[in-house]
């Protein structure tokens, strides 16, 4: 993995921010019929010319609870559990 320099960081994190990420992902997801955000996710930062080592910076709670739930359901996570209600 090639590292960001300080000042490559700052101009990726200053350019996309939280909020503009998750919606380019939401965007991509539905508008390309995606079935996983994980694809999503990879297919913005390809289009976009991010860096993978800071995207867990640009995740923001929501997109990070479907990332999960969806590894959840690919039992790539264990499960968490959830009370009956």
């Amino acid at each position: 993995m090639l590292a960001l320099t300080e000042e490559e960081f700052l101009e990726v994190v200053t350019e996309h921010t939280s909020k503009s990420f998750s919606l380019g992902v939401e965007t991509i997801k539905r508008d390309w019929e995606l079935s996983s955000y994980v694809d999503a996710v990879f297919a913005f930062i390809d289009e976009n010319d991010i860096a993978v080592d800071i995207v867990p910076k640009l995740l923001n709670k929501s997109l990070k609870d479907k990332l999960e739930l969806e590894a959840m359901e690919l039992n790539l996570l264990p499960r968490t559990g959830a009370l009956p209600i």
